[in-house]
């Protein structure tokens, strides 16, 4: 017999599309021309932090957030796992 094809692979798609790591036309383009109001961006960032009148408290909350995940990178999501995480079996149930 021959070689049994792995479960789950599509050879049919083999090589097609974007090469991995590839940039994407579009995207490129996009960053450039947002890349241009990156300044004002933050500057406007900036002002609703500062507050004043008619901003309310949540937007300064949410222009501090945006503010330091730009400065620092967003915070990585941990989770804290407590209890027995054995396996303990599979029970199967057919009905007919």
């Amino acid at each position: 017999m021959g070689e049994q094809p792995k479960i789950g692979v599509n050879r049919g798609n083999a090589g097609k599309g974007r090469p991995k790591g590839s940039t994407n036309k579009a995207t490129a383009a996009i960053k450039e021309i947002a890349g241009q109001y990156t300044e004002q961006a933050v500057n406007t960032l900036v002002s609703i932090l500062a507050g004043g009148e008619g901003i309310p408290p949540a937007a300064q909350v949410a222009a501090a957030k945006e503010l330091l995940d730009r400065a620092h990178g967003k915070p990585g999501q941990s989770v804290d796992v407590n209890g027995n995480m054995a396996f303990t079996g599979l029970e199967v149930i057919v009905r007919r």
